[in-house]
């Protein structure tokens, strides 16, 4: 069992040549085995929600009460159609994993990136592309539930681990709609079928989709909440990044502020103004300007007029006053392009103070998802809590979840364990300092780990974890 591969297309695409290669590695090993072997891929296999196109206000709809939609099974086509053109190698590799061995099995369980696997259309082409052989299709299997349980080890349980995650999650009015039954499909105002959308994948579309273009880290740097400090932050002191950064993070607090504290299960209500957050940004901008030397105030200034500001002054008068300063944030998050590394980030560290260096152990909180100053949501303790409910269910030996991207090994405390992700991302918690050059490096050069478990057959089910791939760099 493995999970969260988060295959895309496009510039958001976190599974890489490399990873897909080890990807194709590991079913080449497993398809010459002797041995019949059932594949689980436990939730996220495909990234719908940042497949082209990501970004977009007909991607995202309503019913007729309210409740947040989004894509419709055209929309879903079209996003598959980008991944499966992108990854051809990665689904070659199914197919010959499903065909060397007629007992051989390829269960696929969907997550919060991708519940589109719920809609016909989109399972008979992802069962088509994993197919060598038609003959095969009936090894080729959807478990659209929330829990699995093989049957040839039944005392194991498999899920995603969403349906834990507040922010992640598909219920309509108290009542999970995750099975075949009740399915994360409602109609919009328009009577056209959508997909329910819950509050991250609305985040995503809305703010850290394109958020993303310009920053490739952002979702790639663990655990979160300390990736949310260091972004709220860092650029607030005048050596500690890119001046476009600051206009980023002013962004991002307000509308993270402006929202998620009032509105905690819905990061897109609409909320109350926060002008403290504009004086702090605005305070931000003019300490970092005021340490630029003459030149490249002028350069400054210059990058201000060409994103279509009527600077009539200096920039150090222009900015004196918080009004002049937003506009002047607004156009540099609209125009980042003009305001590069030409105005100084040169050494500039993230200051350590803001992070407190912790190891990765289960207790630790790992995963935990932080959003401003005032909320905490620990992902992968809220998983452990659930793992502990499930291992009280009679017959259940041993619990795997995915989800947080973190991966947890067994313990002698709990039998859970969880397969992290095959993408690359950075442990900010693993860092005493790191620059802002550390997070812009090209993402080839981000670290993986790539995880998963093996589970013995009936009466009990064995767990291990293994690592099947690990580096960094070009490796």
């Amino acid at each position: 069992m493995l999970s969260d591969l988060h295959l895309g297309a496009g510039p958001l695409d976190d599974f890489d040549a490399v990873i897909e290669e080890h990807f194709c590695t590991f079913l080449s090993e497993l398809s010459s085995s002797d041995q019949p072997t059932e594949l689980v891929i436990n939730g996220d296999f495909i990234d719908f929600v940042q497949a082209p196109p990501s970004e977009g206000h007909e991607l995202e709809a309503e019913t007729d009460r309210g409740i947040p939609l989004c894509f419709t099974e055209v929309q879903s086509n079209e996003k598959l159609s980008a991944v499966l053109n992108e990854h051809k190698k990665a689904f070659v590799a199914l197919q010959e994993f499903v065909d060397s061995n007629p007992r051989n099995q390829l269960t696929i369980l969907p997550g919060n990136h991708d519940p589109d696997l719920f809609w016909p259309s989109i399972q008979d082409r992802v069962r088509d592309a994993c197919l060598g052989t038609p003959t095969a299709a009936a090894r080729v299997r959807f478990h659209l539930g929330q829990v699995y349980r093989p049957t040839s080890a039944p005392s194991a349980w498999i899920e995603h681990g969403h349906q834990h995650d507040e922010l992640n999650c598909f219920f309509v009015d108290g009542s999970p709609h995750w099975s075949v039954e009740r399915p994360p499909i409602l109609l919009d105002v328009t009577g056209t079928p959508r997909l329910l959308e819950c509050a991250g994948t609305r985040f995503l579309i809305r703010y850290l989709n394109g958020l993303d273009h310009r920053f490739h880290f952002v979702d790639n740097v663990k655990p979160f909440r300390s990736f949310v400090q260091a972004l709220a932050m860092s650029p607030y002191n005048w050596y500690a990044g890119p001046i476009r950064l600051i206009a980023e993070v002013w962004r991002f607090r307000r509308y993270v502020y402006a929202t998620a504290l009032d509105h905690p299960s819905d990061l897109l209500a609409a909320g109350e103004s926060y002008g403290w957050l504009d004086r702090e940004a605005a305070d931000a901008l003019r300490r970092r300007i005021g340490q630029l030397p003459p030149d490249a105030m002028d350069d400054f200034g210059a990058a201000l007029i060409r994103a279509g500001i009527n600077l009539r002054s200096s920039v150090t008068v222009f900015l004196a006053q918080d009004a002049n300063a937003i506009v002047a944030l607004n156009a540099i998050a609209e125009h980042p392009s003009e305001f590069d590394d030409s105005f100084g980030i040169g050494r500039a560290q993230y200051h350590p103070n803001s992070i407190q260096k912790r190891q990765p152990q289960l207790e630790d909180k790992p995963g935990t998802l932080g959003i401003g100053k005032r909320i905490v949501r620990s992902e992968s303790e809220t998983l452990i809590r659930a793992a502990r409910e499930a291992l009280q269910t009679p017959g259940v030996e041993c619990v795997l979840m995915g989800h947080t991207h973190e991966w947890v090994t067994p313990s002698h405390e709990i039998a859970y364990a969880n397969t992290g992700c095959w993408i690359r991302y950075l442990r900010l918690d693993e860092f005493t300092n790191f620059t802002w050059r550390d997070l812009e490096m090209p993402y080839w050069r981000y670290p993986f780990r790539l995880l998963f478990a093996r589970i013995g057959l009936c009466p009990k089910a064995a767990m291990e974890m293994r690592v099947y791939a690990e580096g960094g760099g070009d490796q």
